[in-house]
């Protein structure tokens, strides 16, 4: 296996995560009250990881 089938393969499953995530944002209506309140965890981690990348450089 190529480097570069090894890239096109890491990129498919990239590209498949994201459309996983974004199918399930899509229903979220729909989704359990467990998987809405692990979304909404996860997306806050995330902005807090971020906010404090950003303090940490200046």
């Amino acid at each position: 296996m190529s480097f570069q089938d090894t890239l096109n393969d890491f990129n498919q499953k990239i590209s498949d995560f994201f459309s996983f995530i974004g199918n399930k944002l899509q229903n979220f209506k729909e989704l359990s009250v467990g998987e809405q309140v692990s979304f909404g965890c996860i997306g806050v981690g995330i902005l807090l990881i971020l906010i404090s990348i950003v303090l940490f450089l200046f």
